[in-house]
Protein backbone atom coordinates (compact mmCIF):
# COMPACT_ATOMS: atom_id res chain seq x y z
CA UNK A 1 0.00 0.00 0.00
CA UNK A 2 2.78 2.44 0.96
CA UNK A 3 4.65 1.83 -2.21
CA UNK A 4 0.99 2.76 -4.08
CA UNK A 5 0.42 5.86 -2.09
CA UNK A 6 4.25 7.20 -3.02
CA UNK A 7 3.90 6.66 -7.17
CA UNK A 8 0.48 8.42 -6.90
CA UNK A 9 1.82 11.57 -4.88
CA UNK A 10 4.33 11.61 -8.04
CA UNK A 11 2.05 11.63 -10.40
CA UNK A 12 -0.28 15.10 -9.32
CA UNK A 13 -1.14 17.68 -11.27
CA UNK A 14 -3.82 19.15 -14.25
CA UNK A 15 -6.97 18.09 -12.77
CA UNK A 16 -5.74 17.22 -9.46
CA UNK A 17 -3.44 14.04 -10.45
CA UNK A 18 -1.18 12.51 -13.04
CA UNK A 19 1.28 15.41 -14.49
CA UNK A 20 4.58 12.66 -14.51
CA UNK A 21 3.70 9.18 -16.51
CA UNK A 22 3.81 6.55 -14.19
CA UNK A 23 5.24 3.66 -14.91
CA UNK A 24 5.29 2.39 -18.53
CA UNK A 25 4.82 -1.08 -17.88
CA UNK A 26 1.43 -0.92 -16.48
CA UNK A 27 -2.44 -0.14 -17.08
CA UNK A 28 -3.79 2.69 -15.25
CA UNK A 29 -7.29 4.26 -15.07
CA UNK A 30 -7.82 7.53 -14.39
CA UNK A 31 -11.71 8.92 -13.76
CA UNK A 32 -11.70 12.80 -13.35
CA UNK A 33 -15.39 14.04 -11.85
CA UNK A 34 -14.62 17.50 -12.87
CA UNK A 35 -16.55 20.06 -11.00
CA UNK A 36 -18.87 21.99 -13.42
CA UNK A 37 -21.72 23.72 -11.11
CA UNK A 38 -24.71 22.23 -11.20
CA UNK A 39 -24.24 19.75 -13.82
CA UNK A 40 -22.00 16.41 -15.10
CA UNK A 41 -18.94 16.11 -16.51
CA UNK A 42 -16.72 12.99 -16.04
CA UNK A 43 -13.07 12.24 -18.09
CA UNK A 44 -12.19 9.07 -18.05
CA UNK A 45 -8.42 8.33 -19.49
CA UNK A 46 -7.49 4.26 -19.82
CA UNK A 47 -3.96 2.91 -20.48
CA UNK A 48 -4.19 -0.61 -21.53
CA UNK A 49 -1.80 -2.79 -23.57
CA UNK A 50 -3.16 -4.17 -26.31
CA UNK A 51 -4.19 -7.75 -26.91
CA UNK A 52 -1.14 -9.84 -28.21
CA UNK A 53 1.06 -7.17 -27.80
CA UNK A 54 1.66 -7.02 -23.93
CA UNK A 55 4.45 -4.53 -24.32
CA UNK A 56 2.20 -2.29 -26.76
CA UNK A 57 -0.40 0.27 -25.12
CA UNK A 58 -2.95 2.37 -26.09
CA UNK A 59 -4.61 5.39 -24.45
CA UNK A 60 -8.36 5.60 -24.76
CA UNK A 61 -10.17 8.65 -23.44
CA UNK A 62 -13.85 9.86 -23.20
CA UNK A 63 -15.23 12.70 -22.19
CA UNK A 64 -19.44 12.41 -20.75
CA UNK A 65 -21.00 15.17 -20.43
CA UNK A 66 -19.63 18.53 -19.88
CA UNK A 67 -22.25 20.51 -17.58
CA UNK A 68 -23.64 24.03 -18.44
CA UNK A 69 -20.54 25.94 -19.04
CA UNK A 70 -20.61 28.20 -21.64
CA UNK A 71 -17.98 31.39 -20.61
CA UNK A 72 -15.13 31.24 -23.16
CA UNK A 73 -12.79 31.17 -20.23
CA UNK A 74 -14.07 28.74 -18.10
CA UNK A 75 -14.56 26.45 -21.57
CA UNK A 76 -11.37 26.50 -22.21
CA UNK A 77 -9.81 26.21 -18.63
CA UNK A 78 -11.82 22.72 -18.52
CA UNK A 79 -10.65 21.83 -22.05
CA UNK A 80 -6.85 22.79 -21.26
CA UNK A 81 -7.27 20.31 -18.07
CA UNK A 82 -8.39 17.74 -20.27
CA UNK A 83 -6.13 17.99 -23.03
CA UNK A 84 -3.40 18.11 -20.59
CA UNK A 85 -4.19 15.07 -18.48
CA UNK A 86 -4.50 13.02 -21.71
CA UNK A 87 -1.27 13.72 -22.82
CA UNK A 88 0.07 12.93 -18.97
CA UNK A 89 -0.88 9.43 -19.81
CA UNK A 90 0.28 8.91 -23.06
CA UNK A 91 -2.63 9.76 -24.68
CA UNK A 92 -2.89 11.90 -28.27
CA UNK A 93 -6.85 13.21 -27.81
CA UNK A 94 -10.51 12.40 -26.85
CA UNK A 95 -11.77 9.06 -28.77
CA UNK A 96 -15.63 9.89 -27.64
CA UNK A 97 -17.06 12.71 -26.81
CA UNK A 98 -20.44 11.63 -24.76
CA UNK A 99 -23.88 13.25 -23.95
CA UNK A 100 -25.58 11.14 -21.20
CA UNK A 101 -28.68 12.97 -22.52
CA UNK A 102 -29.74 16.31 -24.15
CA UNK A 103 -30.43 17.98 -21.07
CA UNK A 104 -28.15 21.51 -20.82
CA UNK A 105 -26.74 21.15 -17.68
CA UNK A 106 -25.16 18.27 -19.54
CA UNK A 107 -24.82 19.33 -22.99
CA UNK A 108 -24.22 22.87 -23.04
CA UNK A 109 -20.72 22.62 -21.58
CA UNK A 110 -20.14 19.80 -24.89
CA UNK A 111 -21.76 22.07 -27.49
CA UNK A 112 -19.38 24.90 -25.84
CA UNK A 113 -16.17 23.01 -26.29
CA UNK A 114 -16.94 21.85 -29.49
CA UNK A 115 -17.38 25.26 -30.81
CA UNK A 116 -13.94 26.62 -28.80
CA UNK A 117 -12.31 23.23 -31.01
CA UNK A 118 -14.08 24.37 -33.98
CA UNK A 119 -12.10 27.84 -33.74
CA UNK A 120 -8.80 26.19 -32.47
CA UNK A 121 -5.70 26.18 -34.57
CA UNK A 122 -3.81 24.49 -31.49
CA UNK A 123 -2.09 21.52 -33.26
CA UNK A 124 -3.31 19.65 -30.01
CA UNK A 125 -6.65 19.34 -30.89
CA UNK A 126 -6.06 17.86 -34.45
CA UNK A 127 -7.97 14.81 -32.96
CA UNK A 128 -11.16 16.75 -33.66
CA UNK A 129 -11.82 15.81 -37.08
CA UNK A 130 -12.12 12.22 -35.66
CA UNK A 131 -13.56 12.34 -32.31
CA UNK A 132 -16.37 10.28 -32.56
CA UNK A 133 -19.60 11.89 -31.08
CA UNK A 134 -22.55 9.49 -28.93
CA UNK A 135 -25.52 10.91 -28.12
CA UNK A 136 -29.15 10.03 -29.21
CA UNK A 137 -29.06 12.47 -32.30
CA UNK A 138 -27.56 9.80 -33.93
CA UNK A 139 -30.20 7.23 -33.93
CA UNK A 140 -32.41 6.91 -36.96
CA UNK A 141 -35.63 6.92 -34.35
CA UNK A 142 -34.62 9.74 -32.49
CA UNK A 143 -37.24 10.40 -30.00
CA UNK A 144 -38.74 13.83 -29.55
CA UNK A 145 -39.16 15.54 -26.46
CA UNK A 146 -40.62 18.94 -25.76
CA UNK A 147 -38.44 21.49 -24.10
CA UNK A 148 -38.97 21.17 -20.52
CA UNK A 149 -37.28 23.64 -17.51
CA UNK A 150 -33.58 22.54 -17.69
CA UNK A 151 -33.58 23.65 -21.72
CA UNK A 152 -34.39 27.04 -20.62
CA UNK A 153 -31.32 27.67 -17.74
CA UNK A 154 -29.97 30.49 -19.58
CA UNK A 155 -29.13 28.95 -22.65
CA UNK A 156 -31.82 29.05 -25.02
CA UNK A 157 -32.16 25.77 -27.17
CA UNK A 158 -28.91 24.18 -26.47
CA UNK A 159 -30.38 20.78 -28.76
CA UNK A 160 -31.33 22.62 -31.73
CA UNK A 161 -27.91 24.69 -31.62
CA UNK A 162 -25.78 20.97 -30.94
CA UNK A 163 -27.82 19.37 -33.40
CA UNK A 164 -26.84 21.77 -36.39
CA UNK A 165 -23.40 22.02 -35.45
CA UNK A 166 -23.31 18.04 -35.46
CA UNK A 167 -25.37 17.13 -37.92
CA UNK A 168 -24.79 19.62 -40.87
CA UNK A 169 -22.10 21.74 -39.51
CA UNK A 170 -18.29 21.47 -38.23
CA UNK A 171 -18.69 18.21 -36.49
CA UNK A 172 -21.01 16.74 -39.59
CA UNK A 173 -20.36 12.80 -40.26
CA UNK A 174 -18.96 12.11 -36.64
CA UNK A 175 -21.99 10.43 -34.48
CA UNK A 176 -21.34 7.26 -33.65
CA UNK A 177 -24.75 5.16 -33.15
CA UNK A 178 -24.06 3.07 -29.96
CA UNK A 179 -26.80 0.93 -28.47
CA UNK A 180 -27.13 -1.05 -25.69
CA UNK A 181 -25.05 -4.00 -24.96
CA UNK A 182 -22.56 -2.27 -27.38
CA UNK A 183 -18.85 -2.28 -26.06
CA UNK A 184 -17.25 0.95 -27.23
CA UNK A 185 -13.73 -0.20 -26.39
CA UNK A 186 -13.93 -3.12 -28.56
CA UNK A 187 -12.63 -1.49 -31.55
CA UNK A 188 -9.40 -0.59 -29.67
CA UNK A 189 -8.43 -4.60 -28.64
CA UNK A 190 -7.32 -3.88 -25.11
CA UNK A 191 -6.83 -6.48 -22.88
CA UNK A 192 -7.95 -5.80 -19.69
CA UNK A 193 -10.90 -3.05 -20.16
CA UNK A 194 -14.16 -3.04 -21.84
CA UNK A 195 -17.20 -0.23 -21.63
CA UNK A 196 -20.74 -1.45 -22.53
CA UNK A 197 -23.49 0.73 -22.69
CA UNK A 198 -26.53 -0.74 -20.71
CA UNK A 199 -29.22 1.87 -22.07
CA UNK A 200 -29.71 4.47 -24.14
CA UNK A 201 -31.99 6.07 -26.06
CA UNK A 202 -34.96 4.40 -23.78
CA UNK A 203 -33.80 0.99 -24.66
CA UNK A 204 -31.97 -2.05 -22.33
CA UNK A 205 -30.93 -5.43 -23.58
CA UNK A 206 -32.50 -4.36 -27.33
CA UNK A 207 -35.86 -3.92 -25.48
CA UNK A 208 -37.64 0.08 -25.11
CA UNK A 209 -38.25 0.17 -21.70
CA UNK A 210 -38.89 4.02 -21.66
CA UNK A 211 -42.59 4.89 -21.19
CA UNK A 212 -43.99 7.54 -23.94
CA UNK A 213 -46.96 10.52 -23.13
CA UNK A 214 -50.32 9.06 -23.16
CA UNK A 215 -51.87 9.16 -26.56
CA UNK A 216 -47.90 9.96 -28.54
CA UNK A 217 -45.63 6.59 -29.71
CA UNK A 218 -42.94 9.38 -30.07
CA UNK A 219 -42.83 11.33 -27.15
CA UNK A 220 -40.88 9.91 -24.18
CA UNK A 221 -42.34 10.92 -20.58
CA UNK A 222 -38.75 12.55 -19.80
CA UNK A 223 -35.52 13.63 -21.29
CA UNK A 224 -34.03 11.95 -18.70
CA UNK A 225 -35.19 8.18 -19.44
CA UNK A 226 -33.58 8.71 -22.60
CA UNK A 227 -30.37 8.71 -20.66
CA UNK A 228 -27.34 6.81 -21.81
CA UNK A 229 -25.28 4.62 -19.08
CA UNK A 230 -22.18 3.03 -19.70
CA UNK A 231 -20.63 -0.59 -17.56
CA UNK A 232 -16.69 0.32 -17.90
CA UNK A 233 -14.89 -2.75 -16.60
CA UNK A 234 -10.76 -2.78 -15.60
CA UNK A 235 -9.42 -5.61 -14.30
CA UNK A 236 -11.48 -6.70 -11.74
CA UNK A 237 -12.42 -2.72 -11.09
CA UNK A 238 -15.73 -1.84 -11.48
CA UNK A 239 -17.69 1.30 -12.54
CA UNK A 240 -21.27 2.37 -12.95
CA UNK A 241 -22.80 6.11 -14.51
CA UNK A 242 -26.21 6.63 -15.95
CA UNK A 243 -26.85 9.80 -16.80
CA UNK A 244 -30.00 11.27 -15.18
CA UNK A 245 -32.06 7.44 -15.71
CA UNK A 246 -34.99 7.71 -13.08
CA UNK A 247 -35.86 4.82 -11.07
CA UNK A 248 -39.95 5.89 -10.31
CA UNK A 249 -42.36 4.97 -13.31
CA UNK A 250 -44.80 8.01 -11.23
CA UNK A 251 -45.59 11.20 -12.57
CA UNK A 252 -43.14 12.21 -15.87
CA UNK A 253 -40.28 9.49 -15.45
CA UNK A 254 -40.28 5.91 -16.04
CA UNK A 255 -38.45 3.07 -14.12
CA UNK A 256 -35.18 2.69 -16.32
CA UNK A 257 -33.29 1.55 -13.59
CA UNK A 258 -34.59 -1.39 -12.34
CA UNK A 259 -34.17 -2.87 -16.14
CA UNK A 260 -30.49 -1.66 -15.81
CA UNK A 261 -30.10 -3.26 -12.72
CA UNK A 262 -31.53 -6.77 -13.42
CA UNK A 263 -29.63 -6.47 -16.78
CA UNK A 264 -26.58 -6.11 -15.29
CA UNK A 265 -27.43 -8.43 -11.98
CA UNK A 266 -28.15 -11.32 -14.80
CA UNK A 267 -25.30 -10.73 -17.01
CA UNK A 268 -22.14 -9.90 -14.86
CA UNK A 269 -23.18 -10.94 -11.67
CA UNK A 270 -24.50 -14.31 -11.39
CA UNK A 271 -26.55 -13.12 -8.64
CA UNK A 272 -23.81 -11.12 -6.69
CA UNK A 273 -23.49 -7.83 -8.72
CA UNK A 274 -21.23 -4.82 -7.40
CA UNK A 275 -19.73 -1.96 -8.65
CA UNK A 276 -16.29 -0.24 -6.97
CA UNK A 277 -17.99 2.99 -7.73
CA UNK A 278 -20.92 4.21 -8.92
CA UNK A 279 -21.43 8.25 -10.31
CA UNK A 280 -24.71 9.08 -8.54
CA UNK A 281 -27.60 9.48 -11.51
CA UNK A 282 -29.50 12.62 -11.73
CA UNK A 283 -27.40 14.74 -9.33
CA UNK A 284 -29.00 12.57 -5.87
CA UNK A 285 -32.62 13.39 -6.77
CA UNK A 286 -35.58 11.60 -5.04
CA UNK A 287 -36.82 10.42 -8.95
CA UNK A 288 -33.22 8.39 -9.03
CA UNK A 289 -31.14 6.10 -6.95
CA UNK A 290 -33.94 3.90 -5.54
CA UNK A 291 -33.10 2.18 -2.47
CA UNK A 292 -33.90 -1.32 -4.54
CA UNK A 293 -31.58 0.03 -7.18
CA UNK A 294 -28.51 0.45 -4.69
CA UNK A 295 -29.16 -2.66 -3.24
CA UNK A 296 -28.52 -4.33 -6.99
CA UNK A 297 -25.21 -2.54 -7.68
CA UNK A 298 -24.31 -2.78 -4.28
CA UNK A 299 -21.67 0.16 -4.71
CA UNK A 300 -17.97 0.56 -2.54
CA UNK A 301 -17.79 4.09 -3.04
CA UNK A 302 -20.23 7.07 -4.68
CA UNK A 303 -19.66 10.52 -6.23
CA UNK A 304 -22.60 12.55 -6.69
CA UNK A 305 -22.11 15.60 -9.14
CA UNK A 306 -23.80 18.76 -8.03
CA UNK A 307 -23.74 22.02 -6.63
CA UNK A 308 -26.67 22.41 -4.40
CA UNK A 309 -28.44 23.66 -6.81
CA UNK A 310 -32.62 23.34 -7.05
CA UNK A 311 -35.22 22.85 -9.76
CA UNK A 312 -38.38 23.24 -9.31
CA UNK A 313 -37.57 24.49 -5.09
CA UNK A 314 -36.19 20.96 -4.12
CA UNK A 315 -32.77 21.22 -3.78
CA UNK A 316 -30.75 18.23 -4.42
CA UNK A 317 -29.11 15.74 -3.78
CA UNK A 318 -32.10 15.27 -0.99
CA UNK A 319 -31.58 13.82 2.19
CA UNK A 320 -33.11 10.32 1.23
CA UNK A 321 -30.44 9.59 -1.16
CA UNK A 322 -27.78 10.47 1.12
CA UNK A 323 -28.48 8.79 3.58
CA UNK A 324 -29.19 5.62 1.27
CA UNK A 325 -25.39 6.43 -0.04
CA UNK A 326 -23.95 6.57 3.25
CA UNK A 327 -25.76 3.34 4.46
CA UNK A 328 -24.23 1.67 1.49
CA UNK A 329 -20.82 3.55 0.65
CA UNK A 330 -20.32 4.02 4.07
CA UNK A 331 -20.13 8.32 4.86
CA UNK A 332 -15.83 7.99 4.04
CA UNK A 333 -16.83 6.81 0.78
CA UNK A 334 -19.11 9.26 -0.78
CA UNK A 335 -17.73 11.93 -2.65
CA UNK A 336 -19.31 15.18 -3.69
CA UNK A 337 -17.97 17.95 -6.50
CA UNK A 338 -20.06 20.49 -4.09
CA UNK A 339 -18.50 21.79 -0.71
CA UNK A 340 -21.44 22.98 1.20
CA UNK A 341 -21.93 26.15 3.44
CA UNK A 342 -21.06 25.72 7.38
CA UNK A 343 -24.32 26.65 9.36
CA UNK A 344 -24.33 29.80 11.27
CA UNK A 345 -22.22 29.29 14.89
CA UNK A 346 -22.04 25.92 13.81
CA UNK A 347 -19.79 23.44 12.04
CA UNK A 348 -22.51 20.88 10.33
CA UNK A 349 -23.07 21.68 6.32
CA UNK A 350 -25.76 23.71 5.83
CA UNK A 351 -28.01 21.98 3.00
CA UNK A 352 -30.41 24.45 2.14
CA UNK A 353 -27.80 26.62 0.58
CA UNK A 354 -26.27 26.87 -3.15
CA UNK A 355 -22.90 25.40 -2.67
CA UNK A 356 -19.85 27.27 -0.98
CA UNK A 357 -17.09 25.80 -3.26
CA UNK A 358 -16.25 23.15 -5.80
CA UNK A 359 -14.11 20.28 -5.87
CA UNK A 360 -12.90 17.47 -8.26
CA UNK A 361 -12.92 13.83 -7.41
CA UNK A 362 -9.94 12.28 -8.96
CA UNK A 363 -9.78 8.39 -9.08
CA UNK A 364 -6.55 6.39 -9.91
CA UNK A 365 -6.06 3.07 -10.25
CA UNK A 366 -2.43 1.72 -11.20
CA UNK A 367 -2.22 -1.78 -12.63
CA UNK A 368 -5.17 -3.28 -13.88
CA UNK A 369 -6.33 -5.53 -10.75
CA UNK A 370 -6.74 -8.98 -11.22
CA UNK A 371 -9.87 -10.88 -10.94
CA UNK A 372 -11.28 -11.95 -7.19
CA UNK A 373 -8.38 -9.62 -5.00
CA UNK A 374 -8.99 -6.01 -3.68
CA UNK A 375 -8.95 -2.89 -5.84
CA UNK A 376 -7.07 -0.03 -4.45
CA UNK A 377 -8.52 3.29 -5.00
CA UNK A 378 -6.66 6.50 -4.86
CA UNK A 379 -9.44 9.40 -4.47
CA UNK A 380 -7.51 13.09 -4.66
CA UNK A 381 -10.05 15.93 -3.91
CA UNK A 382 -8.86 19.43 -5.68
CA UNK A 383 -10.73 22.80 -4.95
CA UNK A 384 -12.31 24.59 -7.47
CA UNK A 385 -13.58 28.47 -7.57
CA UNK A 386 -17.51 28.19 -8.07
CA UNK A 387 -17.37 31.49 -10.12
CA UNK A 388 -14.42 30.56 -12.32
CA UNK A 389 -13.84 26.86 -12.32
CA UNK A 390 -10.19 27.87 -11.71
CA UNK A 391 -8.44 24.89 -9.75
CA UNK A 392 -6.49 25.52 -6.66
CA UNK A 393 -2.98 24.87 -6.28
CA UNK A 394 -1.06 22.02 -3.69
CA UNK A 395 -2.55 18.74 -3.81
CA UNK A 396 -3.65 16.66 -0.93
CA UNK A 397 -2.57 13.61 -0.03
CA UNK A 398 -4.93 10.98 -1.60
CA UNK A 399 -7.03 8.59 0.42
CA UNK A 400 -7.57 4.96 -0.19
CA UNK A 401 -10.85 3.02 -0.99
CA UNK A 402 -10.68 -1.00 -1.10
CA UNK A 403 -13.10 -2.40 -3.32
CA UNK A 404 -12.87 -6.24 -2.28
CA UNK A 405 -15.74 -7.98 -3.30
CA UNK A 406 -15.04 -10.55 -6.35
CA UNK A 407 -16.01 -10.04 -10.09
CA UNK A 408 -16.27 -13.14 -12.27
CA UNK A 409 -16.79 -11.30 -15.09
CA UNK A 410 -13.22 -9.83 -15.89
CA UNK A 411 -12.68 -8.93 -19.74
CA UNK A 412 -9.92 -10.33 -21.61
CA UNK A 413 -8.85 -10.77 -24.79
CA UNK A 414 -10.44 -13.36 -27.22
Amino acid sequence: MKTIITTLVTVVAAFGICAANPPADQPELRIYHIAVGQGDCTLIVIKDNVCGAPNTYKVVSILIDAGPISDAVVVGRVLQGIKDTIKAAGGDGLQYIVASHLHSDHLRGIYSILLALKKSTDPDYAWKSKVKLIDRIGYSHFFSYKMDKCWNIANGRTRDAYKTLTTTGAFKGQHLVVKSKDDILKPFKLAHSSMVCISSNGEVNGSWVAQTKAGSTTEAKSENDLSFSFYLRFGAFRYLTAGDAGGTATGSYSNIETPIATYLNTTYGGGNFHVCCFKVSHHGSDHSTKTTFLNTINPSSCVIESALQSYNGTRIPVERVVTDLTTKCTLANVYTTYIPEKKKKSTAPDYDKPAADLQDVNMYILGAPATGGNVTIAVFTKQRNKADLKLSSGVGTPTTITCSKAHPDAPGCP
